[in-house]
């Protein structure tokens, strides 16, 4: 069950000009007051060329219905909606019910790209009689100093019925919200503001919500970083890391790592029965496509930590690995005990760093992630007496 999901209905509107349709909203309650959030250019034009009296008129229709307003009722001035790239109506008390808009909060921009399958778009476009959650893909960096750039799935944005793409393909869809569920509430995370125009891409410009908090003044805002440390959401992404690493996912890696996957299979069979040896495969690739991601997290979220850890793995990767044994069993009890020293080097570099705490799952998905990179690269390797393998 979704939040998002289920009330997308009420996270997104439309908004036309005599009849013309501009783009798209987000309508949102804060304190008992009614607010219209959307792209600045969506009103001022591309260029910020338009001009808005106060008595222009707006017709804004959202969740079935339907209501009017005025330039008089846009409460950032044009150089803020130009700088910041958002512009915000305030409803008046008459104009709807305190009911039909859904109370918000808002949150920093989502860097942790565990977080990022949890984070949806919710795009309504001007000929698609559809609303549509679009969830993002990966961060891919900030930009100037109000925005930053997430990607989709590319196909995501193209229109198959005429072949076009991008920004030509799904027009209206600026001043879009991307929500994020956190601790059954939803969050505001970004505006959209720009979609790309070559089909080489599916990175999409999005305005922080930073600035929405200076606008407005009473809103509720979260650091994006308390929702990175919460236990609960990385526990369920680490669920979510084993859920969604099908056989597809691995056989997909094994076909493209073709090297590696031969490595494995390789060193694996002088610990492991032909019956075992296909389900060791599979963990050893699991464990190495579940740790990438942490790792990708500490990269971005922690890299104090991230730091720790290399200087760990490096000294540890110094250290001889290569074990000729007498026997399958005699291999297995080196390689458990490397496993636990492992783990337990990593436990001390991170115990040294103040002010993080790095969970026993998640040290021992990094932990595994390591032996098994090492069985891809040949660091570790294990020979038996009785065997010609190398």
């Amino acid at each position: 069950m979704s939040l998002i999901k289920d009330n997308k209905h009420r996270l997104v509107g439309q908004i036309y000009q005599d009849d013309i349709y501009l783009g798209s909203c987000i309508p949102f309650s804060i304190n008992k007051k009614n607010y219209i959030l959307t792209s600045g250019h969506v009103i001022y034009g591309e260029n910020f060329e338009k001009t808005v009296d106060c008595d222009t008129s707006f017709s804004i229709k959202t969740n079935s219905k339907e209501f009017n307003l005025i330039g008089a009722n846009i409460i950032t001035t044009k150089e803020q909606s130009e700088k910041y790239e958002v512009l915000i109506f305030k409803l008046e008390p008459i104009d709807i019910s305190l009911n039909d808009f859904i109370e918000l909060k808002f949150c920093s921009l989502i860097k942790n790209p565990l977080m990022h399958n949890e984070n949806y778009f919710i795009w309504h476009p001007q000929l698609d009689s559809t609303i549509s959650p679009i969830p993002v893909m990966t961060f891919s960096g900030e930009g100037k100093s109000y925005d930053y750039e997430v990607t989709v799935a590319k196909d995501t944005l193209t229109n198959y019925y005429n072949g076009s793409y991008g920004a030509s393909a799904f027009k209206g869809i600026s001043g879009s919200g991307l929500f994020i569920e956190y601790d059954n509430e939803i969050y505001l995370s970004g505006v959209l503001c720009a979609l790309p125009k070559s089909i080489a891409l599916a990175t999409i410009t999005v305005q922080k919500t930073d600035v929405i908090q200076e606008l407005i003044g009473d809103i509720s805002f979260t650091d994006s970083s308390i929702m990175n440390e919460d236990k609960n959401i990385i526990s369920k992404v680490i669920q979510e890391c084993i859920n969604n690493t099908d056989d597809s996912t691995l056989e997909e890696w094994l076909s493209s790592n073709h090297k590696e996957a031969h490595n494995i299979e390789r060193k694996l069979t002088s610990l492991y029965s032909i019956h075992d040896l296909p389900d060791e495969i599979k963990r050893t690739v699991l464990n190495l496509l579940n740790g990438k991601r942490i790792l990708e997290d500490w990269r971005i979220n922690k890299n104090i930590i991230y730091k720790k850890y290399e200087e760990a793995n490096y000294s540890a990767s110094q250290e001889t690995m290569k074990f000729n044994t007498p026997s399958s069993m005699e291999a297995q009890k080196e390689f458990r005990s490397l496993i636990k020293s492992h783990k337990e080097l990593l436990k001390e570099s991170f115990d040294e760093v103040e002010g993080f705490k790095i969970g026993v799952s998640e040290r021992n998905i990094i932990a595994n992630r390591d032996i098994s990179q090492w069985l891809a690269i040949c660091n570790l390797n294990f020979t038996l007496d009785n065997k010609n393998e190398s």
